[in-house]
């Protein structure tokens, strides 16, 4: 069976596995689409990484339907990316202020004022923190909608 959509082969599949289109039985055909290659409908539904990162936030209370991978592991690179970057800037924030307290470490008789010079740092992680806690809800969505587009349930997931 070919799906009318994309005009790929889908076998007894109930999802194209390209386009995404639900192939149910009214909507099969026997023959493919002669304008259609596979390389079109592939390169047509595939997205950019910022795309995807921005259909993860759209989409983050829908826990049915299909993403693609082009969609998952955009966001996936994207929150990478994002993680990455924060960490390196604590990094190098923590390392010079670091660097600004160790000559005066024996004349710090509390452990407040390293807390001062750190809190710069702080804020960093908190902020890190809630970005975090914000991405668990879009993040798990995305992950069921996955899951669903290769044929699995969303409990899987658990």
């Amino acid at each position: 069976m070919f799906c009318k959509n994309c005009g790929t082969n889908v076998g007894e599949s109930k999802f194209c596995p390209y386009c995404g289109t639900p192939v149910n039985g009214a909507q099969r055909s026997t023959a493919p689409m002669a304008e259609t290659t596979v390389e079109s409908a592939v390169s047509e539904k595939s997205i950019g990484i910022f795309k995807a990162y921005g259909m993860m936030f759209k989409n983050y209370t829908n826990f049915s339907g299909r993403s693609r991978r082009s969609e998952y592991w955009g966001a996936a690179f994207v929150n990478f990316l994002i993680m990455l970057i924060a960490s390196f800037l604590i990094f190098f924030m923590m390392q010079d202020r670091i660097m600004v307290v160790a000559p005066y470490i024996e004349y710090i008789d509390d452990i407040s004022d390293v807390m001062y010079l750190l809190q710069p740092v702080s804020w960093c992680f908190v902020i890190l923190f809630l970005y975090a806690i914000i991405l668990i809800i879009p993040s798990i969505a995305l992950t069921v909608r996955r899951l669903h587009d290769t044929g699995k349930s969303g409990w899987y997931y658990l």
